[in-house]
C-alpha cells in the first residue's frame, strides 16, 4: 500500500503541484547568455521534452495496458490502475511544456523563472 501511494504522490505532485522554480535546473550556461539566446534555449528544451514524451507516449500506454492482467500481491488492485498515474503525469507535462513553447514563440517570458543565486543576492542587498 505504501509503495503504491508513494508512486501516486510523486507523479501526481510532479504533474500538478510543483511550480517551474521547484524543478531542478542546470542553468549555468542559460544564465550566462542574453535573453534572446535564453528564449532559444527554452524553446529547444521544451521541444525536446515534447518530442521525447510524445514519441514514448503510445509505447508507455501499451506497457501500462499490458499490466491489466496482473494484480498487486496484497491489495489485489490491477497494476494497470497503479501505473496509470504515469500516463496522467506524461500528459500533464506535455501540456505544460507545449504552453511554455507557445509562450516562448509568442515572445512572452516564462511566468515564473528559476530562482537563482543572483536573485537571492539582489534580495539580500536590497534589505
Amino acid at each position: 500500500m505504501s509503495l503504491t501511494l508513494w508512486l501516486w504522490v510523486v507523479f501526481w505532485g510532479s504533474a500538478f503541484c510543483l511550480r517551474p522554480s521547484d524543478h531542478v535546473r542546470f542553468d549555468i550556461l542559460y544564465l550566462s547568455v542574453r535573453r534572446p539566446v535564453r528564449r532559444v534555449f527554452s524553446a529547444l528544451a521544451a521541444l525536446a521534452i515534447l518530442i521525447a514524451l510524445g514519441v514514448s507516449w503510445l509505447p508507455t500506454l501499451d506497457y501500462v495496458d499490458f499490466y491489466r492482467i496482473k494484480r498487486s500481491s496484497i491489495l489485489r488492485i490491477p497494476l494497470k490502475q497503479v501505473f496509470s498515474v504515469y500516463m496522467i503525469f506524461m500528459t500533464v507535462v506535455m501540456i505544460r511544456y507545449a504552453r511554455v513553447l507557445v509562450d516562448v514563440l509568442r515572445g512572452r517570458d516564462e511566468v515564473e523563472g528559476p530562482i537563482t543565486s543572483y536573485d537571492i543576492l539582489e534580495t539580500e542587498t536590497a534589505r
